[in-house]
């Protein structure tokens, strides 16, 4: 499944060396928008993300808890069995294929699916 959108860092980029390489992991709140009720309502989503090789350097040296990204990304589902009760477990990871760096202080609006441009969003 690809996603587009634009998320809010919720904690600073974490890199690590895999190999030969470098993988950098994150969080994003990712922000809805509905109408119930005739009342435009926000609703916060927390999506775990990870990207590879050069771009996880750039995203680790230059992007920080808050800033905002635009990003194109697939995700990936992960499996494996917990430790402790042997049960096999599941999440869902999105990988990063390509991203804009929003600069600080940027108005640009984030995507919003209600179709009311009036009000402005600040993803988180």
């Amino acid at each position: 499944m690809k996603v587009f959108g634009v998320g809010r860092f919720v904690a600073d980029p974490i890199l690590q060396e895999v190999g030969e390489t470098n993988v950098c992991k994150f969080s994003l709140a990712v922000n809805e928008y509905r109408k119930i009720a005739g009342e435009r309502k926000k609703y916060a989503h927390f999506f775990d993300f990870e990207i590879w090789d050069k771009a996880a350097e750039l995203i680790h040296k230059y992007k920080r808890k808050g800033e905002l990204i635009e990003f194109y990304g697939t995700a990936r589902q992960q499996k494996w069995n917990d430790k402790e009760t042997g049960e096999p477990r599941s999440k869902i990871v999105f990988r990063m294929d390509d991203f804009t760096f929003i600069p600080s202080g940027n108005t640009r609006r984030e995507p919003d699916d209600s179709g009311d441009p009036e009000e402005d969003d600040d993803c988180g």
